[in-house]
């Protein structure tokens, strides 16, 4: 009911189940309770940690950016408080892969959803083909396809580090892959993105970069019948193209005539080119469509 009762309420939870560092992001809401003053609450409730930390310090703990700030939440409703404390941290989607990223990126987990989509799960390719991405930016579409049945070990989660967990018997997986032997090829016009991927891909044999303009590339480059491509066309707002958007649009789809694969483009322009849409979403507040091409290549889209 008032802000020294409940400093003294929070000053007693058990926070060595909670807290394993000393960075802390506090918000709070209030509503029809007494205690009305929401940044009174989340300054409260700093001075409560702050005590309790005084007296039991948090082991130091090597911490990436995804766990070393803690997220916790002071809900008072009818004079009633919840503690809530963000036990999972960063999205999933953010692998810890890309500190450089391209003009208009996207999401890691959309991309592995759409080679999914794409591929069925890549059940229908085999060790000859190649996944060829004509305008790759940073690579998220070959990130993912590397990975695709890998383990997710290159991030930690805050769950990991509460010392009530830290002691379980982790599951070990078997770590398999069975794209060990087909080949990816990212093409990216932009030279800016070279070195970020010699730093992040430099290790990897069956990965190659072309730095050309896909349409000044000959099409005999790629064997049509064993490369499938997948592509997130630019939409026309922060990527800019040279010809108006529709006609980028008919000019990239000549260019891949008789090859496979699937492409991300506003979805009113995909109804304009009679497209068939397999999977509509947004994706950074535009109506998108993934649209395959050839789709006889999936036999389970």
């Amino acid at each position: 009911r008032d802000f020294p009762r409940l400093f003294t309420k929070l000053n007693n939870i058990k926070w060595q189940h909670y807290i394993y560092t000393t960075k802390f992001s506090i918000s709070s809401s209030c509503k029809k309770s007494r205690i009305i003053h929401s940044d009174r609450v989340i300054e409260t409730t700093k001075r409560s940690i702050q005590k309790w930390l005084a007296g039991n310090p948090r082991k130091k703990l090597r911490l990436s950016d995804f766990t070393n700030e803690q997220k916790i939440l002071i809900n008072i409703d009818n004079d009633h408080v919840t503690v809530k404390v963000d036990c999972s941290g960063e999205p999933n989607y953010k692998r810890n892969l890309r500190e450089t990223k391209a003009i208009a990126p996207l999401r890691e987990n959309y991309a592995y959803i759409l080679l999914a989509k794409l591929t069925n799960n890549f059940k229908d390719t085999h060790d000859n083909h190649q996944l060829l991405d004509p305008m790759c930016g940073s690579g998220t579409f070959l990130s993912e396809a590397l990975e695709f049945y890998s383990l997710n070990d290159k991030r930690d989660f805050s769950y990991e580090h509460f010392y009530f967990l830290r002691n379980l018997p982790k599951i070990l997986v078997k770590d398999f892959n069975l794209n060990q032997k087909m080949v990816f090829t990212g093409v990216e016009k932009n030279n800016f993105l070279k070195e970020f991927h010699r730093q992040n891909y430099n290790d990897i044999q069956n990965i190659n970069f072309i730095y050309e303009d896909f349409f000044d590339l000959k099409k005999f480059m790629f064997n049509t019948k064993e490369t499938i491509f997948i592509c997130n066309l630019p939409y026309g707002k922060r990527i800019k193209t040279h010809n108006e958007i529709s006609n980028f649009y008919k000019k990239f789809l000549t260019k891949i005539a008789g090859m496979k694969g699937g492409v991300l483009l506003p979805s009113h322009y995909a109804k304009q080119l009679k497209l068939k849409s397999t999977l509509e979403f947004s994706n950074g507040g535009i109506s998108v469509s993934f649209c395959q091409i050839n789709p006889s290549f999936n036999t389970h889209p």
